[in-house]
């Protein structure tokens, strides 16, 4: 089971309140818990995706709000590709994502240090932006790159790569 801890604005946006979920359990991923935010950038909005262990990233369109969850189930799988984990690995990670469970980015230190990141990578992200010939997956690989303080100053995608590692 992955969960998926919604901002208030993201919530609202899915037709949900924090009272819709204000029980949600832990992820069983190996990844854990996945912290999502929408964002008013121009000309699309966007959904910020920081992984809570590794803060790998994942940047999806805000259109259509009945999929944004399966599209970012999807920009998981994709940046697991691009940073070069294996399949048997990213198809471990994906079996476990189902069922989605959906929760509130409130309540935890955790969550204030992701929250923290978060806010970083939307700084990042306004320079980015600007660069038209950039894709959201080429972003989102890059701001997986940035040395991460509450990561110990590793980068998302190596602390990722040691999360989903065969032992």
């Amino acid at each position: 089971m992955m969960t998926l801890r919604c901002t208030k604005k993201l919530l609202k946006r899915m037709d949900m309140t924090p009272n819709d979920v204000a029980v949600a359990l832990p992820s069983t991923t190996a990844l854990g818990d996945w912290y999502a935010n929408l964002l008013f950038t121009r000309p699309e909005q966007i959904v910020l995706c920081v992984n809570g262990k590794s803060r790998l990233c994942v940047l999806v369109p805000a259109k259509n709000a009945n999929s944004i969850a399966e599209r970012i189930q999807v920009g998981i799988v994709d940046i697991l590709r691009e940073i070069g984990i294996s399949e048997d690995q990213i198809n471990r990670e994906k079996s476990q994502m189902y069922p989605l469970s959906y929760g509130a980015t409130t309540g935890t230190p955790v969550t204030r240090s992701v929250i923290g990141t978060m806010t970083d990578y939307t700084k990042h992200l306004e320079y980015y932006l600007g660069l038209e010939e950039m894709t959201l997956d080429e972003i989102a690989k890059i701001l997986s790159d940035i040395v991460c303080g509450p990561l110990n100053y590793a980068t998302p995608i190596n602390v990722a790569k040691e999360l989903l590692a065969v032992d």
